[in-house]
């Protein structure tokens, strides 16, 4: 008896070319994933260029002295050191807060002095904070070279940490104010380095006169 074995023969045929074209697929979707994996690369490098580029151009904005063509820290510690007091900002039970301060420049460092008894030394010592001053207040030049119709304006950005003032700083520091608030003046020091400066320069500003408001 004669037994027809075609059809297994085409059964097996098919079952071949299946199995070719899923090789086939498999090759295609790994190619595919490996072309999708380097755009995603591709992708992720580009916004990591881009996060780059944007720190540096932040960093850059903090550190151009506009109009004056160079970093304006060291302008800043020249214009603070021509003052006594500034304004120390910082953040206080999660919210901004500023409070007067006498400083001193020793280096290219501040070192400041406020009343311990408030307690805004503990929410500086090891935080950010900022530092600034100003001829805002009575409309003049003040010091730091600027004349008559002059304004200027600094901020510093640093970390602040407690520090003891050598002797010769005590000294420059002058003496303790006697009562804050109808307390006595108990002094605490921190020590600021900055990181980042700005500087504002206001030329031909229309001179302060009472009864008058701009």
């Amino acid at each position: 008896m004669h037994i027809d074995d075609r059809g297994d023969q085409d059964d097996r045929d098919d079952q071949s070319d299946r199995g070719a074209r899923d090789d086939r697929d498999d090759q295609d979707h790994g190619r595919a994933d490996r072309a999708g994996g380097t755009h995603r690369t591709d992708r992720d490098r580009d916004r990591t260029d881009h996060a780059d580029r944007t720190d540096r151009d932040r960093d850059r904005a903090y550190r151009t002295d506009r109009g004056a063509g160079r970093w304006p820290g060291r302008r800043a510690l020249e214009l603070l050191a021509g003052t006594r007091y500034g304004r120390a900002s910082l953040s206080l039970h999660a919210l901004p807060f500023v409070t007067m301060t006498r400083h001193i420049v020793t280096g290219d460092e501040l070192l400041l002095r406020m009343h311990r008894g408030h307690g805004y030394h503990r929410a500086c010592d090891g935080q950010v904070i900022a530092y600034g001053a100003d001829t805002l207040a009575d409309g003049s030049g003040g010091p730091g070279g600027a004349g008559a119709g002059e304004l200027w304006s600094v901020q510093c950005v640093g970390t602040a940490h407690l520090d003891a003032p050598a002797d010769a700083e005590l000294e420059r520091l002058g003496p303790a104010p006697g009562t804050v608030d109808g307390e006595a003046y108990e002094p605490v020091y921190l020590r600021v380095r900055p990181r980042f400066a700005t500087v504002h320069h206001i030329v031909g500003a229309s001179p302060f006169q009472a009864g008058h408001a701009e």
